[in-house]
């Protein structure tokens, strides 16, 4: 029993139907009419009690509509007066062995105590690679950063879309996401090069068509996806998958073709085929196109070196002017060579997938920023005393990534317990990511609307502090990620 008349899921059995429970509801959904999709026949709960064991409730909707309680995700309730069955579906949302029938007497009151919230169940990618400790028809939880991804197919009338998420440490699993789930992710993947997609999928199905790669897939209505959610997981999984580095430039890898065409629609890379000009992701002749940086530089710190891959908005905030539209065999400028050349930075870079700490050919930055204040507040932290670092310095969020130096940075696993904290700035105007170029022709002025406001916020906030002003910094907080390469899967 838990907490006198109400009992834990693993008590309950299929004498009676009068019995109680106090449980957080996990999810909810409405289940559809075999063959009548438009007319709905149940409405679905998964339920953990106190001690995290879950159970899947049903409701015929009639009765669901009677209801005077509202049930939501993620509140706490107390049931009572309800049938618990065998729990023989092919596809399970639980591994419970039993399921709750709610009746026309069921009573559902909302808890408002204090009550365990444990609304994931994360399955390590190792686990799934290697096909250990999992149960082919019980469906799962999964988190990670999309690392590529195919176009949208067609399999059997319905569209499918097959991607790759990567864990912090770098495994990679395939997914798919089947009808309308795609619409939750994909504009994301597509809004701009540099976003990031952290994506959660609960209640996964495990499709093991194929026994020697195990994929993870919608199913039905119970799938929940989730991409750069606000609550804790999602916080908990970038600290893990992003670390700052303070570097300093020291050359360019990079020896010709330091930018790329790009349709100026979707910025995606355009393609000359007989001089006629073709957008890799709108598949159509393109005249308008704009010209963006990818750059690869070589960075050291104390410790070591470690080549670093720059996008347009990376380059564009380190410049401050738009990429070259020369000859595509044109060296690199001089103007970019003394912009960076020597250059202290702090790098935010994305340990997982494409480095995942294996022989990597460079390192994706996320972001970073070249601010003395915000540098200065960095190495008070992790080189020297915090003791000086006062609440006035508000310019760093509440949030945190690790902070590690390059040699570390190829060390780091989930076991790692001995890195620094850094605050996060992904809401600091300080946050350099510089997307006032995204859709700018280099024969059209720059614009500095507002770029200009964001500067003069800064400069005002400068000055309160008694900090010089740097006239030639742009700044921005919207947040950036890094560009998915296309693969086959």
């Amino acid at each position: 029993m838990a907490g006198g008349m109400y009992s834990l899921f693993q008590n309950l059995n299929s004498s009676k139907n009068s019995w109680a429970v106090k449980a957080r509801v996990v999810r909810t959904y409405f289940q559809p009419k075999f063959n009548y999709p438009e007319e709905l026949e149940k409405f679905e709960m998964i339920l953990h009690d106190e001690q995290g064991d879950r159970i899947h409730a049903s409701i015929r909707i009639d009765l669901y509509q009677d209801l005077k309680t509202d049930i939501q995700e993620g509140q706490v309730y107390k049931f009572k007066n309800f049938v618990v069955m065998d729990n023989k579906a092919r596809t399970r949302t639980t591994s419970n062995e039993h399921k709750l029938y709610f009746l026309k007497n069921t009573h559902v009151v909302k808890y408002e105590e204090s009550f365990p919230q444990l609304m994931y169940n994360f399955i390590d990618f190792e686990d799934i690679i290697m096909d250990r400790h999992l149960i082919h028809n019980v469906l799962l939880d999964v988190i990670g950063v999309v690392t590529s991804y195919q176009e949208p197919s067609h399999v059997a009338g319905t569209r499918r879309f097959d991607f790759k998420l990567a864990d912090t440490e770098g495994k990679e699993i395939v997914c798919s996401l089947w009808g309308d789930y795609i619409n939750l992710l994909l504009p994301i993947l597509e809004e701009k090069e540099e976003k990031t997609a952290v994506v959660c999928i609960q209640f996964g199905k495990i499709n093991d068509f194929y026994p020697n790669e195990l994929k993870i897939q919608s199913t039905y209505h119970v799938t929940k996806v989730t991409v750069n959610g606000e609550d804790a997981v999602f916080k908990n999984f970038f600290e893990r998958a992003f670390y700052w580095i303070e570097a300093t430039i020291v050359d360019i890898v990079t020896t010709k073709n330091f930018w790329y065409l790009a349709c100026k629609k979707c910025l995606k890379k355009v393609c000359v085929e007989g001089g006629i000009k073709k957008c890799l992701k709108c598949g159509e002749e393109t005249l308008n196109d704009i010209y963006r940086y990818k750059l690869e530089v070589l960075v050291v710190d104390r410790t070591g070196s470690a080549t670093l891959l720059l996008w347009n908005t990376h380059c564009y905030s380190l410049i401050g002017q738009t990429a070259s539209q020369g000859d595509s065999n044109k060296s690199i400028p001089r103007i970019i060579e003394e912009k960076l050349i020597d250059k202290r930075v702090l790098f935010e870079v994305k340990l997982t997938a494409e480095n995942n700490f294996k022989e990597i050919d460079h390192y994706l930055v996320n972001r970073l920023t070249f601010d003395d204040e915000i540098m200065v507040i960095h190495a008070l932290k992790y080189n020297g005393s915090q003791e000086t670092v006062t609440e006035d310095n508000d310019i760093l969020s509440d949030g945190s990534r690790v902070s590690t130096t390059i040699e570390d940075s190829v060390k780091l696993d989930k076991n790692d317990k001995g890195k620094a904290k850094i605050d996060d700035m992904s809401n600091s105007e300080h946050s350099f990511e510089g997307d006032e170029m995204e859709h700018v022709n280099e024969e059209d002025p720059i614009p500095t609307t507002n770029a200009a406001q964001q500067n003069s916020q800064v400069g005002e906030h400068r000055s309160r502090k008694g900090i010089p002003n740097d006239p030639q910094a742009t700044y921005t907080s919207k947040r950036k990620r890094t560009k998915k390469e296309k693969i086959d899967v």
